[in-house]
């Protein structure tokens, strides 16, 4: 269920890549006021076109525009190197703590089973002790018959007590403990996985906004801070997986000798429940570290 969902995010669809079109049909025009406004100020600025730069500044805005065509085409190159959260680590880890409580059942169950292995024994071999005895009279024939009745009851007893009700709530504690650690540790990958989803998604939509708005004066520098944002956010799937399997590895290591022992266990829930939380604010300050940008921010609001 846990790397379901997760698969379900990567596909359930959001947003639309025309929903900040109101915007950009908004913008257009003071976009080409802001082109005239520089080719103004830049001709008012040369008394005489004796340099190269005189000439080439009424060309300031072809890179601008390259970029503006080819914008969507960028963004989606560098969307495309978005490696996702690994679902790996998750299920490394399930089936751990299934394995350790297959083994601890496994290993209660054991004595118990013994034991009813040899009063079934025990029950056969005065079934052949009373069909061999050549003595036999009604009242030892009912001698028999209590003494296999005794050992039926113990086995009753063996299999509804020792082996049901005094392991059966020790065998509910765990299993309810082990999903709250799966469940605890999936939640941060589900929400970098919405937080990477929803991000990239709106600035797909936004590229021909942001691409735009370099056109007008005082926005010029608005696509480098749009592709850092972009690339910080690139940046956390790959440091959250890292992160990630170095808690599971944490995790796996601390299952000791007797990992399902009941304080052991209630460590065990309280240092998952800790490393989880703080999984994804480490991601986003070790991506601030690489690329500074405002992607943390951005984190710290969803």
């Amino acid at each position: 269920i846990q790397i379901k969902s997760i698969d379900y995010i990567n596909a359930t669809p959001f947003g639309t890549s025309t929903m900040f079109e109101h915007i950009y049909s908004g913008l257009t025009i003071f976009a080409v006021i802001g082109c005239v406004y520089k080719l103004v100020l830049h001709f008012l600025k040369t008394e005489r076109f004796d340099n190269v730069s005189a000439f080439t500044g009424f060309f300031q805005f072809i890179g601008v525009a390259v970029l503006f065509v080819f914008s969507d085409q960028i963004v989606n190159q560098v969307v495309s190197l978005n490696q996702g959260v690994s679902t790996e680590s998750i299920q490394t880890l399930n089936i751990k703590l299934d394995n350790e409580l297959t083994a601890q059942i496994k290993k209660d169950l054991k004595p118990t089973v013994e034991e009813i292995i040899g009063e079934f024994q025990e029950i056969d071999k005065l079934r052949i002790q009373k069909k061999n005895d050549q003595s036999i009279n009604p009242i030892s024939s009912l001698a028999y018959d209590f003494q296999i009745t005794e050992h039926s009851l113990k086995i009753a007893k063996l299999i509804t007590w020792d082996a049901g009700m005094a392991l059966q709530w020790k065998y509910i504690y765990f299993s309810i403990v082990i999903g709250i650690i799966a469940s605890i540790l999936a939640i941060p990958s589900v929400i970098i996985s919405i937080m990477i989803k929803i991000l990239l998604t709106v600035m797909v939509a936004g590229t021909k906004l942001v691409f735009l708005l370099a056109f007008i004066p005082g926005f010029e520098n608005t696509w480098k801070t749009f592709m850092t944002n972009m690339l910080n956010i690139l940046l956390w799937a790959p440091i959250f997986n890292a992160i990630y399997s170095f808690i599971i590895s944490l995790v796996s290591s601390m299952l000791g000798p007797d990992p399902l022992g009941t304080g052991q266990i209630i460590w065990l829930t309280i240092v998952t429940c800790i490393l989880a939380f703080q999984s994804i604010s480490l991601t986003t300050s070790a991506a601030g570290v690489v690329i500074q940008g405002a992607g943390a921010s951005m984190a710290g609001a969803l």
